[in-house]
């Protein structure tokens, strides 16, 4: 390498660790164990008691309440069915079902564990091996409980006696048992297959030593550490490899030597400089140069099933290093020359080149640190805003405070080539040109490799309309065309061809920064409210069509957009003063420094994809962030979510769908957790409780209070939600009924009623012998009173229906009859007989001798009527002298005789008049008779007998008369 670099201190990178402790409820910070359940919950496990953490603080959980005291917890496990196991130095316990329970080798015997890393380990079968009191166990299940038994046999121990002084183990996934034995000075590691035991020592290439730490990495692979070495067995190999390499040697033996390996299959554990990673020697440590303090020692790995790592220490509680698989971070004290970023590079020769606000630094990837690169000058060494290399491998450079630079690939020296206006981007056209973008113009040198200085860019005023517009975006196309965006407009480079470019469609806002795809261009303005995309160059010749992009981001609003990139991928970056936005094309994702990210405020033009692996650069004003594997960002798991209590005033219940809540005055809380712990500032949920709301409700509170909610059915339904990862979770729902109070309760109710049943009955038996008394003291009122009713109305319907001389029906109630009669024989099929009859002369009497002698011969008329009447047969006066007789069940035929004996009875002797004479009288009949099917009315009838009595009185009076066809039949001769 030609740059002539400074010393740097040793190696590593920035770590973005959160530190847990006792203000966020750990309450006890030498962590001994640490595990993560299927739920997604963090235990840790302390010397002074167990905790879990959901996301949101850490509480502490009892596992013997007999006990005095907190346990001390020295190994937890957590096995495909999410029980938790905890093993303390008084037992070995196991969480089913919200509670620890103890697993014992029998009612005298607890399996107590000590304070090693491989204490526990689950075969392949479930089985799992516990080491007690220097003893290998056999835990499995067994009658809904829990047995143990020993391992090994009387008659194996004394055949390999050194296998009763166990101290570590592990079960491979083939079911292979791994054992580390120390019998006073001597250690041993045994491996156990099918019954049989092989022993490896120094022969097997494993010196005698302190063997705590054991694993098996991803290909089978066999790691095995003491405080001093870390030694590898191959797979299908008989004899171990010393991997220990650049690690320190300690100068104390410390209880703990864990190891972990995270998503990648790079080997983490503790040393004695701090924490070290890698797949073999020379090994990557972090250390307090990291920001990583590990004095006192690190006794706990787990690497989450999100990807990121948490460290137990001894005595200093317990760190995330958020982001790590996503991640790595430098500023000043991992040898930047400044933490404040402005440009990237991946040099021609490989290097990584980062220019910053005092100087340009190299990144040395054997120690991971960047090393500071020396310049002639200390004006050279403000913000190194634009690098870009000519074709020759030279480096061009330019900064804020507007110096050209460059540095000569031979001689590596850097000078000063002229001062322009604020330099922002420096590119090379397709032609080998140079061009300078500065805040007042647009510069070129025309040849790179034998010119030195740029000159001003006039033509700018007749393309754009000034050659003083300042330059914030330059890109190219795959075409090699090159794109200009300035304050003045757009314009495009292809060749020697300069073209001004209309943008349409963009609205009152004014795009600032641009970046390009290979047949597109992205734009956007200063807030990030708006984002542009051109759609394909190639089909648009007159101007370009800019359509704003659908779904930004809210987080975006009134935001500072300081950078703007698409990668090779066609993934979309964001660079603001609160973070950065990813977009690949389906899903928005956003870091900052929850996220891991080194810094919030990214700096301009910040964001560089690297041309070596098409990793992302994010240039901060505290450092600098490298993304090595971008499709890490959308590798998520969804959202856990789960309900852990529903409370009552100060009683907590397990939530159980379909339960049943007493109603009280008091509040009913839920409890909700969200498990998570990426981006954990951007989690919140959403909830409703319907059959009270209908609308979500957004909180970022898991505690959820309803005050008095009124009897009746309900329904929790809630999620949780993270803005920075663009992830939920499944709709969790409680259905569960509130039971009213005891004064409205059905009992209460059916008990008033009897209560109010018997108060109505004994008030009823006291009244009873009133009521009735009075009740028939009132029945024979109604009675004497109906009765009375009942005769005068029938007294006066009489009234109404009679003649009021004669006593005879009148001439409506014998219609009436008539139509009654019409009515019956329709149904009967009978006959019956209407005459209608006229006293001859009765005028004479009238004028002769009176009326009131008159009205004794109507009266004794009707009265002679009558007595020759059947019961069912009737009279009526139809007017003045006029009759008429209803005759039933007769025809012409039948009724003759009675008909004939009627005529003669009128005038059968003279009517005495009192004090009078006695007046002759005879009558006229018309005779009709009423038969079935004849559709005959009333008043037909009446005509018809009308018109018989009218021949009656034509043919000489005092004789009887029948209707058309009526008449009786001759007599035979």
């Amino acid at each position: 390498m030609y740059w002539i670099l400074s010393a740097a201190p040793a190696c590593g990178q920035q770590l973005p660790l959160r530190y847990y402790g006792q203000a966020e409820g750990l309450k006890n910070l030498s962590v001994n164990a640490l595990a993560q359940d299927r739920f997604g919950y963090l235990w840790a496990g302390t010397e002074n008691g167990l905790f879990r953490f959901d996301g949101d603080r850490f509480r502490q959980v009892e596992i013997d309440a007999a006990a005095d005291g907190a346990a001390q917890v020295n190994a937890l496990l957590s096995d495909k069915d999410g029980r938790i196991w905890a093993g303390t130095d008084s037992g070995l316990y196991v969480r089913e079902n919200g509670r620890f329970t103890e697993v014992r080798l029998d009612p005298r015997h607890a399996l107590s564990t000590i304070n090693t890393d491989k204490n526990l380990s689950f075969l392949p079968d479930g089985t799992l091996l516990v080491i007690s009191n220097d003893k290998l166990y056999d835990v499995r299940a067994r009658h809904g409980g829990w047995t143990a038994s020993a391992h090994f046999s009387d008659d194996r121990i004394r055949a390999t006696p050194d296998l009763a002084f166990a101290h570590s183990v592990l079960a491979t996934r083939d079911g292979t048992i791994w054992l580390a034995t120390r019998k006073s000075n001597r250690n041993v590691l045994f491996r156990i297959r099918r019954d049989e035991v092989e022993k490896f020592g120094a022969r097997a290439g494993l010196p005698n030593d302190y063997w705590s730490g054991l694993i098996e990495g991803p290909r089978g692979e066999l790691w095995v550490r003491s405080i001093n070495k870390l030694t590898y067995l191959a797979p299908g190999a008989s004899r171990f490899v010393d991997r220990t390499g650049n690690l320190a040697v300690s100068r104390q033996l410390p209880s703990y030597t864990p190891l972990a390996l995270d998503r990648e299959g790079r080997l983490l554990g503790s040393g004695v400089e701090g924490l070290f990673r890698g797949t073999g020697a020379p090994w990557t440590v972090f250390g307090p140069a990291e920001g990583l303090d590990t004095d006192g020692g690190i006794n706990a790995l787990l690497v989450d099933r999100d990807g990121d790592l948490w460290i137990g220490f001894a005595g200093r509680g317990l760190a995330h290093w958020r982001g790590y698989r996503l991640l790595s971070n430098w500023t000043r004290q991992q040898g930047l020359p400044s933490s404040d970023i402005w440009s990237m590079l991946r040099s021609g020769d490989g290097s990584m080149l980062i220019g910053t606000g005092g100087g340009i630094a190299r990144f040395d990837p054997s120690r991971r640190r960047f090393q500071p690169i020396a310049v002639d000058s200390k004006e050279l060494n403000g913000q190194w805003s634009a690098l870009a290399e000519d074709a020759d491998g030279n480096l061009w450079a330019g900064t804020f405070s507007a110096y050209l630079m460059r540095r000569d690939r031979k001689t590596g020296v850097t000078a000063t080539v002229t001062r322009l206006s604020t330099i922002l981007r420096i590119v090379f056209d397709k032609l080998g040109r140079m061009w300078v973008a500065t805040t007042d113009g647009l510069y070129l040198l025309a040849d790179p490799l034998h010119q030195r200085v740029p000159e001003r860019y006039r033509k700018m005023e007749d393309i754009i309309g000034t050659a003083h517009a300042s330059f914030t975006g330059v890109c190219r196309t795959a075409d090699g065309r090159l794109w200009f965006l300035s304050d003045a407009g757009l314009a495009v480079l292809d060749g020697d061809k300069w073209t001004a470019v209309a943008m349409h469609a963009t609205g009152k806002r004014k795009p600032d920064e641009m970046t390009c795809e290979p047949d597109e261009l992205w734009l956007t303005d200063r807030d990030g409210s708006t984002i542009w995309r051109t759609g394909a160059l190639s089909g648009q010749a007159s101007g370009l069509a800019l359509k704003p992009v659908p779904d930004v981001p809210p987080g975006l609003h009134g935001r500072t957009l300081q950078s703007i990139l698409v990668d090779s991928r066609g993934w979309l970056w964001l660079g603001t003063d609160a973070g950065v936005w990813a977009w690949n094309g389906k899903r928005w994702r956003f870091l900052e420094q929850e996220s891991g990210l080194v810094w919030n405020d990214l700096n301009q033009f910040a964001i560089y994809e690297d041309s070596r692996d098409a990793s992302i650069w994010l240039g901060t004003s505290n450092g600098v962030s490298h993304i090595e594997h971008p499709a890490n960002l959308f590798d998520r798991n969804r959202l856990p979510v789960r309900l852990e209590s529903v409370g009552i005033g100060a009683k907590s219940l397990p939530p159980v769908p379909g339960m049943t809540l007493p109603w009280t005055g008091s509040a009913l809380n839920f409890t909700l957790a969200s498990p998570s712990f990426t981006d954990r500032a951007a989690l919140h949920y959403r909830y409703r409780l319907q059959g009270l709301e209908d609308d979500w409700t957004v909180t970022d509170n898991p505690a959820l209070r309803y005050s008095a909610l009124p009897p009746g059915d309900y329904v929790l339904q809630a999620f949780a939600e993270n803005s920075a990862l663009q992830i939920d979770s499944d709709l969790l729902t409680l259905p569960f009924r509130v039971t009213p109070p005891w004064w409205r309760s059905a009992w209460f109710y059916a008990l008033s009623a009897v209560l109010a049943v018997a108060a109505a009955r004994a008030a009823f038996r006291w009244r009873l012998r009133v009521v009735l008394r009075r009740q028939r003291e009132l029945d024979q009122l109604v009675r004497t009173r109906t009765a009375e009713l009942e005769a005068s109305r029938e007294e006066h319907r009489l009234r109404a229906m009679k003649d009021g001389l004669t006593q005879a029906w009148n001439r409506g109630a014998m219609a009436e009859r008539i139509t009654q009669q019409l009515a019956h024989i329709d149904k009967s099929g009978e006959t019956f007989i209407v005459i209608l009859l006229d006293l001859d002369h009765f005028k004479r009497i009238n004028d002769t001798y009176g009326h009131l002698a008159g009205d004794v011969v109507l009266k004794e008329v009707v009265r002679r009527l009558q007595a020759g009447l059947r019961p069912d047969d009737a009279v009526g006066r139809y007017g003045g002298e006029e009759f008429i007789v209803l005759l039933p069940n007769l025809d012409a035929e039948r009724g003759q005789p009675r008909i004939d004996a009627l005529h003669r009875s009128i005038a059968a002797a003279p009517v005495q008049v009192p004090d009078g004479p006695a007046i002759p009288v005879t009558s006229s009949f018309g005779v009709a008779v009423a038969r079935p099917g004849r559709q005959q009315t009333p008043e037909s009838l009446l005509h018809d007998a009308d018109v018989a009595l009218y021949r009656a009185k034509t043919n000489g009076r005092n004789r009887v008369e029948y209707a058309r066809d009526e008449g009786p039949p001759e007599p035979s001769s």
